[in-house]
């Protein structure tokens, strides 16, 4: 099944034939081996032929919006000074040396993939690749743009987390000189950080960030502290605001709970608007394990 996306980005024009020295340029493409991650890396001159060759092929220009056909050498040359702004954050598939497609996390997300290593999950694994470094530092939400009828795109974005609008609109597709009908479909960055929680593993604990299950821990962390301007009472609704506000975003204070190998709550520590606060049920648990939280959360000790 193929995994491929159209989406509303232009960033050139051109119909010429391409020239005769693209079809003896082309990457032989290597077989997927389904437990490879491609690598992410920025488009260079030398591939402009896998471009050509790639964007140029109808199964892959007919998802994407912005792609003429026939699509040429200077076509290519135009795509590759738009990947070369920083703000659209283009990168190539790179696949042991070969280009097997590209993505876009700019003004919206749109994606492609050579049609020989369709089916092995490799746009899925890049996506969430590339998407986990996007949402690494406070950003806008991201749109992919996707047609009704692409199924394979829409269950990639599905199984990844997209959130679909609930009106569909018509977008215009160059390539085919007609509009189809298409959804945009949304990931926030609260969306992506609580659908993919950081997990830090320790030689004896684990932090993650907590979260409103964790209600009955924090309560009993809290027990013989006083509310001040860092921790609440225990009350269940001060508690529970006190989770909210201090839920993981990627970046800020955030609430992270330490546990043991057995999954048991030791403590928490709320950190990333200065000084860091912990708080554990031991003494001796806090004398014991406090090096390796601040080792853990990059803390000054």
């Amino acid at each position: 099944m193929a995994e491929r996306c159209g989406a509303a980005n232009q960033y050139g024009s051109g119909s010429a034939v391409p020239p005769d020295p693209i079809a003896t340029a082309t990457q032989p493409m290597k077989r997927a081996k389904l437990a490879m991650t491609p690598r992410l890396r920025p488009f260079g001159k030398d591939d402009l032929a896998a471009i050509v060759v790639q964007l140029g092929d109808p199964r892959v220009a007919e998802w994407l919006a912005a792609i003429r056909q026939p699509f040429d050498l200077s076509q290519a040359k135009e795509f590759l000074a738009y990947s070369a702004d920083p703000a659209q954050r283009v990168f190539a598939l790179d696949q042991d040396g070969v280009v097997i497609g590209g993505l876009c996390l700019g003004d919206a997300l749109w994606y492609w993939l050579a049609p020989s290593h369709w089916g092995h999950g490799y746009m899925a694994r890049a996506l969430r690749a590339a998407l986990a470094d996007h949402f690494a530092v406070p950003t806008p939400p991201l749109t992919a743009t996707c047609r009704e009828d692409n199924t394979a795109s829409l269950s990639v974005l599905r199984r990844i987390g997209f959130s679909a609008a609930p009106m569909t609109c018509r977008m215009f597709f160059h390539g085919a000189g007609t509009s189809y009908l298409c959804r945009d479909h949304m990931m926030t960055p609260e969306q992506w950080h609580v659908l993919n929680p950081p997990h830090l593993q320790g030689p004896r604990i684990s932090l993650r960030p907590a979260r409103q299950a964790d209600l009955a821990s924090v309560q009993r962390l809290l027990q013989g502290q006083p509310p001040c301007d860092i921790w609440p009472g225990q009350d269940e609704t001060q508690v529970r605001n006190f989770l909210e506000t201090h839920r993981f975003r990627g970046a800020g204070t955030a609430l992270w709970i330490i546990e043991n190998e057995e999954r048991c709550v030791l403590g928490m520590v709320l950190c990333g608007g200065g000084r860091p606060a912990l708080r554990f049920l031991t003494a001796q648990d806090r004398d014991r394990l406090l090096s390796e939280v601040h080792t853990l959360l990059d803390l000054p000790c």
